[in-house]
């Protein structure tokens, strides 16, 4: 019997897959201080094609799963991407 497995990740980077943990958490915390919100900027080199990123797009639902306000009002995360 042949298995079939399908992994999927927006990035296999080890410093990504620790920085989205960091995320998470943070994310958590930020429950604690309403007054505080959420944005993020995503900076790559001019020739990277998807913008926002996967990896972005990933980071901003962590925030959003995490982050009751963002989940409850089904509130978006403010973003912005630049190519140097």
């Amino acid at each position: 019997m042949v298995s079939k497995r399908f992994f999927w990740a927006s990035n296999f980077s080890i410093g990504v897959a620790i920085f989205s943990a960091v995320n998470r958490y943070l994310a958590k915390i930020m429950n604690q201080f309403p007054q505080y919100d959420v944005t993020m900027e995503e900076v790559h080199h001019v020739h990277k094609l998807d913008a926002p990123s996967g990896t972005a797009i990933t980071l901003a639902e962590e925030i959003i799963d995490h982050l009751d306000r963002k989940r409850q009002m089904g509130e978006r995360i403010a973003a912005s991407c630049r190519r140097n």
